[in-house]
């Protein structure tokens, strides 16, 4: 919220154990050319852990064919991908299958 409230972007989206918190913007069908500032229990936990990576990108099974696109546009020698699973712990068959995917 204070990113947003900073100018840094234009919506918060996300969950906090699985429900939306007070403050954050109902998803939108176009985002195009917006910063979407996003919090999720696993996920985005799971990106601000990764503090030694050179970059790093947050993908899904709906945004796949775009983050490969990001990816591949920087070229990488080498490229992670983490299966984050629900709040970092539990196995997620979702996230292991767009791992996969990618």
């Amino acid at each position: 919220m204070a990113l947003r409230s900073e100018g840094v972007g234009h919506l918060c989206m996300g969950e906090v154990g699985g429900r939306s918190p007070f403050g954050f913007d109902a998803l939108q069908a176009n985002v195009q050319g917006m910063t979407v500032i996003q919090r999720t229990s696993a996920g985005t936990q799971g990106l601000m852990a990764a503090k030694y990576a050179t970059q790093r990108y947050a993908g899904a099974l709906v945004t796949a064919k775009a983050t490969a696109r990001a990816v591949l546009r920087h070229s990488p020698a080498q490229v992670m991908l983490v299966a984050m699973g629900e709040d970092g712990v539990l196995r997620a068959d979702e996230d292991e299958l767009c791992a996969i995917h990618l």
